[in-house]
């Protein structure tokens, strides 16, 4: 093949400025990443306002403190589950408090909680906090430490915002929900003020809605079930054309953008695990491949497997190749701008040249940029945030968040007069008769719902790969809401059967993925409707291309035998006074004509009623 010139096609009026750049750490945090990360898509987006900008992972699990930078920066990010929601800073604080106020003796979760941004005691204090708590329950030692006198008055201050906090909640004990009193407690620790951003707030909600729906019974509540809940949720994203695309590596394939931003290139991949067996698949010109198999044994040497010891270096070999094409992968995504971020390989005890880790994608690109890598400057290290409050004396050096000492939840300063507005009561002729609902059918369709919620939002159908996450989130939110142990199996094939027969239907995809406008999923309105004050919930809405804004309501309804065209009509009547009512709040989004209609993913069904 002739060599061929390359020349640049793309002009740079408008442009990034081009280039391949590497960003070079001494010992990096994954703050100091995090905040690199932030600087790179500030200056990009000054550059450039709509430049599109991903950074691209080796592993989700570096994903969590640059989400959380990002969100701190105020700028928003895209990234569908990809940070699990108990690696958010703001839900692990409620994780911690809500652990505390279900055991008084919980020692981690209150460490965990007076170490947090709400309280933010020194290690020191809590260390001396420890050694009185040897005979005494952790809140009498909390008061011992404040009554002493040498104790600064500012940590008074917080301890006794953290008791009075705590203990305001026990005289409303036998009336409140637990998740009330877990945030009711959190108002006053100052919760949502300790969060640095409008993301981790939301994240907070999540799952202080999630609280909401354990089972009342204070004798099934644990440590265990809270943080069940947890399990299969991830921080919610923000969505736009200019939000920034955080994502592995792999899911990145054939896409581009015009900055891209490789970070921790330093750390290793993740490695497969050996294996009883080695084996591996050896192509043959005229014949189906060979399987060549070795068993592998503790006390085997290279002499005593020299099959075994090939096949390793042959598996070896493979993954340095994936490795150098995971590489190539991702370092092509860019259009204009490539930032690559590393830490300087190890010193090595031996005295010999430093290397980088193995197994990392360092490692791969170290012979083409080990000639000129001590020579790169070193990356301004990344400024943590701001602390709010300053840090006592000989802690200069740490990094921290927490609120000032003196912080009070602020009360409004007067009651606010208004004009007493009536509140509408469904009639009798407009409330659908549910009573041959069974409580487990009413379940059923609370996480169908739920799962057509996340389907909307994510863009994406279910598909075999995530099955048994799905099955296990399935469960864990039908157990949540009192499904009984005996009942599971069923209920949950229930809710996986509408999904997949709504993955089948056409209607279906229409009208949870395509980009309509003003799309929503379980939009709560209020208006007035007949002088009354009147909320609905709807399940999906949105304007479609010929300009006909939709309401559509799910219903998890089956039916079995001849007659289901007289069903559907019957469920018409039963529900158009409700779609009626619906249709009368919505008509205020917007001049679009509204209609309305049902939707049976049982079934696969639209039934238009209005």
């Amino acid at each position: 093949m002739p060599f061929s010139a390359s020349v640049a096609a793309r002009g740079s009026a408008g442009s990034l400025s081009a280039g391949v750049f590497w960003h070079r750490f001494a010992e990096p945090t994954p703050n100091d990443e995090a905040q690199q990360i932030v600087q790179i898509v500030q200056q990009a987006r000054a550059q450039k306002p709509d430049a599109s900008i991903a950074v691209l992972l080796t592993s989700r699990t570096h994903a969590a403190p640059i989400v959380e930078a990002l969100w701190a920066a105020e700028l928003a990010v895209d990234g569908v589950e990809l940070v699990r929601l108990d690696e958010v800073s703001a839900v692990q604080d409620l994780l911690a408090l809500a652990r505390a106020l279900l055991h008084a003796e919980d020692r981690i979760a209150w460490w965990a909680l007076l170490r947090g941004p709400c309280c933010g005691l020194t290690l020191d204090e809590l260390e001396h906090l420890a050694a009185l708590a040897v005979d005494d329950s952790l809140v009498v030692a909390m008061r011992r430490h404040a009554a002493q006198a040498d104790v600064r008055a500012d940590t008074r201050q917080r301890l006794a915002r953290v008791i009075a906090a705590m203990e305001a909640g026990e005289p409303h004990r036998a009336v409140r929900s637990f998740a009330q009193r877990v945030e009711a407690a959190w108002q006053m620790l100052g919760g949502p003020a300790s969060c640095r951003s409008d993301g981790d707030r939301s994240n907070a909600r999540r799952f202080l809605v999630a609280l909401d729906s354990l089972p009342p019974n204070p004798l099934q509540l644990t440590s265990e079930t809270i943080a069940g809940l947890v399990e299969g949720l991830y921080a919610a994203s923000t969505p736009g054309p200019l939000a920034v695309q955080v994502m592995t590596v792999h899911k990145a394939k054939g896409l581009e953008f015009d900055c891209v931003i490789l970070p921790s290139l330093h750390r290793g991949l993740q490695s497969d695990r050996e294996s009883l067996l080695r084996w591996a698949e050896w192509p043959r010109p005229d014949a189906d491949p060979a399987l060549l198999i070795a068993p592998v044994g503790d006390d085997w040497s290279s002499q005593h497997a020299p099959l075994a010891e090939w096949l390793r270096a042959l598996r070896r070999r493979r993954s340095e190749c994936e490795r150098a094409r995971l590489a190539y992968v991702a370092a092509t995504r860019a259009r204009q701008q490539l930032h690559l971020l590393a830490a300087d390989p190890p010193t090595r005890v031996n005295g010999s040249a430093p290397q980088p880790r193995a197994g990392s994608l360092l490692a791969t690109l170290w012979p083409a940029v080990q000639p000129q890598w001590w020579q790169l400057p070193m990356a301004t290290r990344g400024i943590a945030a701001p602390a709010i409050d300053p840090l006592p004396a000989g802690t200069e050096g740490q990094r921290w968040w927490r609120l000032p000492a003196d912080w009070t939840l602020t009360l409004p300063s007067a009651v606010v007069a208004a004009p007493v507005q009536r509140v509408s009561r469904v009639l009798a002729r407009e409330r659908p008769d549910y009573q041959w609902v069974r409580p487990v059918g009413r379940y059923i369709g609370t996480v169908v719902h739920s799962e057509l919620q996340r389907i909307a939002e994510s863009r994406c159908l279910p598909n075999a790969a995530e099955a048994s996450s799905r099955r296990a989130r399935i469960v864990m939110q039908l157990r949540a809401a009192g499904v009984a142990d005996t009942d599971l199996g069923w209920a949950a094939e229930r809710v996986e059967l509408a999904l997949g027969r709504t993955a089948q239907d056409p209607r279906a995809r229409w009208l949870l993925l395509e980009p309509h406008r003003d799309a929503a999923s379980e939009l709560a309105l209020t208006g007035i409707v007949d002088g009354r004050l009147t909320q609905i919930v709807v399940d999906r809405t949105f304007v479609d291309a010929g300009g006909t804004r939709w309401l559509v309501d799910f219903k998890t309804s089956s039916h079995e035998g001849t007659g289901l065209e007289d069903f559907l009509a019957n469920e018409a009547e039963r529900y158009r006074p409700q779609l009626q009512r619906y249709a009368r709040v919505s008509s205020g989004l917007g001049p679009e004509p509204v209609r309305a209609a049902l939707y049976f993913p049982l079934l696969s069904r639209w039934v238009e009623v209005l």
